[in-house]
């Protein structure tokens, strides 16, 4: 359906200048058939350039957004607290 509409749009305009409607009719058929026809073709380049964003962040989203897991530098070793010292009187 979605490329229907535009092939029937192209063939109105078509159609319109084999046999052109008189008067004000023909202008609002006119008018409307290229209105439709730059109307699909900006939907179509849309849809184009969002399938691409979606495609590109989806490739890249599994490196930018995945969780990297902590590393621990220590060896589990505790300190050992120390003694206090006794105080000389």
């Amino acid at each position: 359906m979605a490329k229907a509409i535009p092939l029937l749009a192209t063939f109105g305009l078509i159609c319109l200048m084999v046999l052109p409607a008189p008067g004000i009719l023909g202008l609002l058929i006119g008018l409307g058939c290229a209105i439709v026809i730059v109307l699909c073709a900006a939907i179509w380049l849309f849809d184009r350039a969002a399938t691409r964003l979606a495609f590109l962040l989806e490739r890249s989203g599994a490196r930018l957004f995945t969780r990297r897991q902590a590393v621990h530098a220590g060896s589990g070793m505790m300190r050992k607290a120390k003694v206090p010292k006794a105080k000389a009187s």
